[in-house]
Parts: C-alpha cells; sequence; structure tokens
C-alpha cells in the first residue's frame, strides 16, 4: 500500500510506493521483501573523476594483501608485475575475456598450481583498474567482485556444492553490494565500475536457482544505465553504441549506413532490436499481463502496433545474416546471431498472442488466420534453434568480427536462453519439451550453471520474456569491447 507521508529520495522501487528508502543498507529492507536489491542505479551522478596514485596506475593490486581476497588473487598479484608497456589497444578487449579470466583462475585452484597470467591478462587487468575516470574506490570494488565471483564459480565445481553459500544474504555479498552502491553514489562511469556490474549480474544469474529472484536483472538494468553514461570505444563497435542510438531513436536505415562491416552492422541491428523489445516486453507485462483485472483495449493495441512496427524494422537483418559467407570462420558467429533473430521473433509472437487473447475470446482467436501464420512462424524458429545448438557450442564471440574461442560459461548461456524461449514457445509437442529441457539440464550439469537446471524444471508461465532478453542482453553485453 503506498505511504503518501514519506516521499522518498532513494531508490525508484521505493520513490513509486513513497516511502522511505533505508540508504545505510545495501539492499532496502521494503525492497528484500518484494524480490528487488536496492543499489542506486537509478540515481547514478556524473562526478568529477578522483586523483589516482601514480604508483598504483603501474601497480594496480598492489598493497591489497591486507585485505580480505583470496588465494587467487594473491597468485594474480605474485604472477607478475602489472605495467602498462604495451600499446593500450582496449578495443581488442571484451567483457568475456573477464570470465575467461575467472575460469583460468579456477583451473589454477582446482589443479593447485600457480598461475603464470599472460603478459595480455596483465595488460587486460591493468586498463580496467587503470581506466578513464577510474577511481581508488571504483578499483577497490573490481577486485572485491572478482574474488567473490571467483569464489562462487570455484565452489560450483566442487562435488555437492551448497546453494546456500550463493545467497544474497551472505556478508561477503552485502560487503560488495554495499561498496557498489557507494562507488555509484560517488564515481563516474568507468572501466572498473561497468566491469564489477557485469561480473555481479553474471555471477547472479549463474548461481540463480529461484524463478521469483531477479536479482541479476537488477544488475543488467544498472549495467544498461552505466554504459549509456560511457563513451563508445572509437573504431570499434560497442554495446554502447546501440544503447545510445535506441536513446536516439534513429531509423534502422540510418543505422546500417554508419557501419560497413556486416558482421558489426548484424551486432548493431540485433542488439537494438534487443533494446526495444526488452523495453516493450516490460510495459506489456506492467500493463496487460500482470495487472489486476482487463487491460484497457487502448494499452493492447498500443503494444501491438510496437511490435509490429519492430518485427517490420527486424526484417532487414534477415537478408543480411543470409548473405554472410559461409565458411569455418564465421559459422559459430552466424549461428550465435540467428538464435538471437530468432529468439526474437518467437518472443513478439508470443507477445501478440497473448495480447490478442485479452482482447478476443480465446476459442475464437485461435480459430483466425493470424494466429495459425503466428503458430507456424514459431514451431520454424523453433526448430531452427533447436537445430542450431552444436553450431553455437563452437562458437564464442558475439559482436564485430568473428573471434577465437573464449569462455565455455558464457558459451553456454548463450544457448541457454534461446532454448528456454523455445520451451516457452506456444504450440510445441510434448516431445520437444522434452528434448529442450533435457538439453537445459546437460548444459547446466556440464558447465556448473544452476541457473540452466532450475529452467529445465519450469513450465512456460514461469519464465517472463523481460527475462528470456535480459539474459541475451548480458550476452551481448559480454562480446562487445571493453568501453574506454
Amino acid at each position: 500500500m503506498v505511504n503518501p507521508g514519506h516521499p522518498s529520495t532513494g531508490c525508484k522501487s521505493c520513490r513509486l510506493r513513497r516511502i522511505l528508502c533505508d540508504s545505510t543498507r545495501p539492499s532496502c529492507l521494503r525492497c528484500v521483501k518484494s524480490h528487488r536489491i536496492c543499489l542506486g542505479y537509478d540515481d547514478l551522478r556524473q562526478n568529477e573523476p578522483q586523483q589516482t596514485d601514480t604508483a598504483r596506475r603501474s601497480y594496480p593490486l598492489s598493497g591489497l594483501s591486507t585485505s580480505s581476497c583470496s588465494r587467487s588473487l594473491d597468485i594474480i598479484q605474485s604472477s607478475s608485475t602489472f605495467t602498462t608497456t604495451e600499446s593500450d589497444d582496449r578495443g581488442s578487449w571484451e567483457l568475456a575475456d573477464l570470465i575467461c579470466l575467472v575460469e583460468y583462475m579456477i583451473a589454477g585452484n582446482l589443479e593447485d598450481e600457480r598461475l603464470n597470467l599472460s603478459s595480455r591478462n596483465v595488460l587486460f587487468l591493468s586498463n580496467i583498474t587503470t581506466g578513464r575516470h577510474t577511481s581508488n574506490e571504483s578499483t577497490g570494488l573490481f577486485l572485491s567482485v572478482l574474488e567473490l565471483t571467483g569464489t562462487n564459480f570455484w565452489l560450483l565445481h566442487q562435488p555437492s556444492p551448497s546453494l546456500a553459500v550463493f545467497s544474497n544474504a551472505s556478508p561477503k555479498y552485502y560487503c560488495v553490494t554495499r561498496r557498489l552502491r557507494d562507488a555509484i553514489a560517488s564515481c563516474r562511469a568507468s572501466p572498473a565500475l561497468v566491469a564489477s556490474v557485469f561480473l555481479l549480474a553474471v555471477n547472479d544469474m549463474v548461481t540463480n536457482d529461484s524463478p521469483v529472484d531477479r536479482t541479476w536483472q537488477t544488475h543488467v538494468n544498472g549495467l544498461l544505465s552505466l554504459l549509456a553514461h560511457i563513451r563508445p570505444t572509437s573504431g570499434w563497435y560497442c554495446f554502447c553504441n546501440a544503447v545510445q542510438n535506441v536513446r536516439g531513436d534513429n531509423n534502422f536505415q540510418d543505422v546500417v549506413a554508419l557501419l560497413n562491416d556486416p558482421f558489426e552492422k548484424i551486432s548493431l541491428l540485433l542488439d537494438i532490436s534487443m533494446l526495444r523489445l526488452y523495453d516493450l516486453c516490460l510495459d506489456a507485462e506492467r500493463l496487460l499481463f500482470i495487472r489486476q483485472g482487463a487491460p484497457r483495449q487502448l494499452d493492447v493495441k498500443k503494444v501491438q502496433l510496437a511490435i509490429k512496427r519492430l518485427q517490420r524494422d527486424l526484417r532487414v537483418v534477415h537478408p543480411m545474416l543470409s548473405n554472410c559467407t559461409k565458411d569455418e570462420n564465421v559459422e559459430g558467429f552466424l549461428a550465435f546471431r540467428w538464435n538471437q533473430y530468432r529468439t526474437l521473433n518467437i518472443i513478439m509472437a508470443r507477445v501478440l498472442i497473448r495480447s490478442n487473447e485479452l482482447i478476443h475470446s480465446s476459442n475464437g482467436y485461435r480459430d483466425s488466420k493470424e494466429f495459425k501464420i503466428l503458430l507456424k512462424a514459431v514451431q520454424q524458429e523453433v526448430d531452427e534453434i533447436c537445430s542450431n545448438v552444436q553450431s553455437v557450442a563452437r562458437y564464442n564471440g558475439g559482436s564485430g568480427t568473428p573471434s577465437p574461442p573464449k569462455s565455455e560459461l558464457l558459451t553456454a548461456l548463450s544457448i541457454v536462453w534461446p532454448l528456454q524461449c523455445a520451451l516457452s514457445a506456444p504450440g510445441i509437442n510434448e516431445q520437444q519439451r522434452l528434448w529442450i529441457s533435457e538439453k537445459l539440464w546437460n548444459i547446466g550439469e556440464r558447465a556448473s550453471i544452476p541457473q540452466s537446471m532450475s529452467l529445465a524444471r519450469l513450465r512456460d508461465e514461469a519464465t517472463s520474456d523481460s527475462d528470456i532478453i535480459a539474459g541475451l542482453l548480458l550476452i551481448a553485453i559480454s562480446f562487445s569491447p571493453l568501453p574506454s
């Protein structure tokens, strides 16, 4: 119930309900009860960057031995001297490299060997911790999040991991989220801050096995807000370009003219489409599907019109994907982007079907020509997604020019969300449902992803369209070059 007496200056959730937000806690108690985490992502401030110590710029991990760093960070610290003697080509690194580094740390822990970081990994970490607008606070936050993520992923590889240790109520998690909230309030958007939120989003997505806990989606929303304040890397396609084009509401044809590389065009157009559909699905869920009482026909028509406009715009991607040269180097890239394209088509068709059933009788609409066309299109997309699973498994890069294999975890996640969308698609038969559920379970077991095993047990009512798109967005962001 809304409290009219306390206009809040805290998180957006508390402001809408006009209740006091406890800014001294990393999670507002009222937000916790509604399965929301209060991190102040809506209160990003563009303060002046703080001065960074010159000595720490050359040795960004020095002086951390007194903190509660894990053995993995101690290994990183003692592996090599962190210098920036090589060329600073930040556009050649992706956020996915962070997950690769965590997996490398896990391998060293599991084999009980010392890690010998390559000069590329050393330079990569150095550029994050000494990047533009990076402060001591954001650097310390990044290293704490790296430790937390590495510890959680290492625990997932244990014979019988207990999901209780991944609970948001754990003291270490609360400490990290408190530091994150302070950094958001006092620091400018920087590579270290972006990397911290990205790692937290991946950590919460992977370790989450509750369908009602959407903390990881809150982190994805915060990551999108941060990227809106980041300058795109010149000369490279970056997810920031998609965020800024969505805000500018540019025409698809104008966006295509901005880039010459066909792979970058495909990536940009699909990323823009995902962002637009994400906003549409959030509006549709709020106005049509979760509200009490019958929705207004005007709201239904507005959502349908926006979906059909996006369907029309997205058609330009199909010939671009079809005309790409099919060889071994780009096979995985095309399969990855094809699955994203088909997932968006399934979601748009599902929103149209569900919205039409709200204003027409269910039996009457299911006999209509439009329903049969949409259902046939969904069936074709589901079949193609299932057939492309093996191709995506050989690919680990998503944006820009196809790249060599990277993270096994992100590769698995890039398959999980299209499969989950296919699992909840309307009209699939029981044999397809069982095959997809088994595939999701196997991926979760092999890659140690509780989220995937949890999705395999869910029916279509338990997963919202916004969850699926948020998962796709996080994977797309991970394969985008690290912003400067």
